[in-house]
């Protein structure tokens, strides 16, 4: 068990513009000094992990805003793990938020687990899908 850092250093980081906005996050990167091997590495998380937390984060978000009723929704994809294997997201288009993500891969079936969710009711109000796939 690791109790404290070796070093750290700060390092910018340019992430997604929103608007005109360019934006930065300051991070530190620490280093730590290994108990089992003696040697220092760098701390960081694997991919899987990152991957595991976002759609923890993204269950979270979507159990907290509730049944969706969207009349107007965008279709995307993400990336799930390495070698092409892909979920598809749903957002609300006037929320700008996802009310929606699953199926095994980014097939028509997949898609048709989302109109599942919905229900036929509130499928029937969507007046516009856009879709990058």
């Amino acid at each position: 068990m690791q109790s404290g850092w070796y070093d750290r250093r700060q390092r910018r980081v340019r992430d997604l513009s929103s608007g005109p906005f360019r934006i930065y996050l300051q991070l530190d990167i620490r280093r730590l000094h290994c108990r089992h091997c003696g040697t220092v590495k760098r701390e960081g998380l694997d991919r899987d992990t990152v991957k595991d937390l976002d759609q923890q984060y993204m269950r979270a978000q979507l159990k907290r805003a509730g049944t969706p009723g969207p009349k107007a929704i965008g279709i995307d994809e993400i990336s799930i793990r390495e070698g092409h294997t892909y979920q598809i997201v749903v957002s609300d288009l006037e929320r700008r938020r996802p009310i929606w993500f699953g199926g095994a891969d980014r097939s028509e079936a997949s898609l048709d687990e989302f109109y599942r969710f919905l229900g036929e009711k509130k499928a029937r109000k969507i007046r516009l899908a856009v879709m990058d796939m």
